[in-house]
């Protein structure tokens, strides 16, 4: 086999390689990302739960506080 042949028939061969180490790091690359997003999905939803009490807690004294004044 000429060296040009063997070039030829090494060089995609390259290439696939090259490109799965590629798809590799990308693939590695997106979980990381992921798992952030699902950390920031997971903090945002304990936020809107804390707003939410929170909430409740002020329309409560609210209510709480007219009941008072109403009553004198």
């Amino acid at each position: 086999m000429t060296s040009f042949a063997l070039q030829k028939q090494i060089s995609p061969s390259k290439h696939l390689i090259v490109w799965n180490l590629e798809a590799s790091g990308l693939n590695e690359e997106l979980v990381q990302l992921l798992l952030i997003r699902d950390e920031l999905h997971m903090e945002q939803d304990a936020m809107l739960v804390d707003i939410e009490d929170l909430t409740r807690h002020a329309e409560s004294q609210q209510k709480h506080l007219a009941e008072r004044t109403l009553s004198k």
